[in-house]
């Protein structure tokens, strides 16, 4: 973490921390108490598998009371459900692996199988009106935990942001995203965005700094490369605790980068 001072803000956890005391524990589709398959028991033991799940199960039955000819996608969910319920089996989850060979017995298995569940889950979504795509993915967003939107422009901004990861990324298990707050001040926000990969044995982490000009409620971001360059931030490299990070911030003047306030 970064410890140099005024320009630093905790705002980001902050938030987190909010939105996570209210989340809820949103379970899958069927008793648990009763699972019997391998996928079953994964998905019971699995908060992102279950959530996934229970996206699967609302988007099919609402796309089922509106289908014009219901059999045929009674009959392609019971295809996906065989080839979920048979995903060690090479001659029965082609469809549940989207015809990716799947390889058992490695970390990637893992993420195979909550990629699967992804596919599945926006597959079935976006065929949904879109009206109904936003009102269940509201819903959803809403139980996981994001239900009151800051006010201050940044921090509505990184809230926003965080909601909609959040969303696209409901059973990635492979990519974390933090976020730093440099500076929030005199019409300038400094952040610096972390995303950390750690999958199939691999790890990787790249940094971003991005660097905007505040104006009541309106936050626009601004080219700031040359002085990142100037004072040799080398983005992705970059750690995010790397205290040129807090220099960089530290010279920007919303006199010099950002338009007059009308």
């Amino acid at each position: 973490m970064i410890h140099s001072t005024a320009y630093r803000s905790g705002l980001l956890l902050l938030l987190i921390s909010l939105n996570c005391s209210a989340e809820e524990n949103i379970g899958p589709s069927f008793d648990c108490q009763r699972a019997r398959l391998e996928i079953e028991k994964q998905i019971c033991d699995d908060p992102q598998l279950a959530l996934a799940d229970q996206i699967i199960h609302d988007s099919y039955r609402r796309l089922l009371k509106q289908a014009v000819e219901p059999q045929a996608l009674i009959a392609e969910q019971r295809t996906w459900l065989n080839a979920r319920n048979n995903f060690r089996d090479e001659q029965k989850n082609s469809v549940f692996f989207d015809g990716e060979t799947f390889e058992q017995d490695s970390f990637r298995e893992y993420e195979q199988v909550h990629n699967a569940f992804a596919s599945r889950l926006y597959e079935l979504l976006y065929r949904l009106p879109k009206a109904q795509q936003q009102a269940l993915r509201e819903d959803y967003l809403r139980r996981m935990g994001y239900r009151h939107t800051p006010t201050e422009p940044v921090a509505r901004m990184l809230y926003l942001e965080e909601r909609d990861y959040a969303w696209q990324n409901i059973t990635d298990v492979c990519y974390q995203l933090a976020k730093e707050v440099i500076r929030n001040d005199h019409g300038i926000a400094v952040v610096a965005r972390q995303s950390n990969y750690l999958c199939d044995g691999r790890s990787a982490i790249s940094t971003a700094i991005t660097a905007y000009c505040v104006s009541k409620q309106t936050v626009t971001a601004v080219d700031t490369s040359q002085l990142q360059s100037a004072i040799g931030i080398d983005a992705p490299k970059i750690s995010i605790d790397d205290e040129r990070i807090v220099t960089f911030a530290h010279r920007l003047s919303a006199k010099t980068l950002c338009p007059p306030a009308r």
